[in-house]
């Protein structure tokens, strides 16, 4: 996959792949420069706006001044990637990031 860039910045990277199931939320951490839905309906809540995404609809969060939080939308599972700058991400943060549990309920 190649990302493209804007203004000369780095490349976005993916950080970590989500799979999310019917009324689980992640919030998304704050190093998260766009999301992309590799299958199922998302619903995302960024600075207070509603967004639904299909399958291979991305979602740049270069605005994002709040909190930015996302979940499946019907019985699918929500199979997401959160990019972000590969400089910006520590090596632990995948498994950080892994070790996160969702939560129940709705955006």
């Amino acid at each position: 996959m190649s990302l493209a860039t804007k203004n000369g910045a780095k490349p976005a990277g993916v950080i970590v792949r989500l799979m999310l199931r019917h009324d689980e939320v992640f919030r998304l951490p704050a190093i998260s420069r766009a999301v992309q839905v590799v299958s199922g309906l998302a619903w995302l809540t960024v600075d207070g706006e509603d967004i639904f995404l299909g399958n291979g609809q991305r979602l740049w969060l270069v605005s994002a001044k709040g909190t930015a939080l996302v979940s499946a939308l019907g019985q699918t599972p929500l199979i997401l990637e959160i990019l972000g700058d590969s400089a910006s991400a520590s090596p632990g943060m995948e498994s950080m990031l892994k070790n996160l549990a969702p939560t129940q309920g709705a955006c």
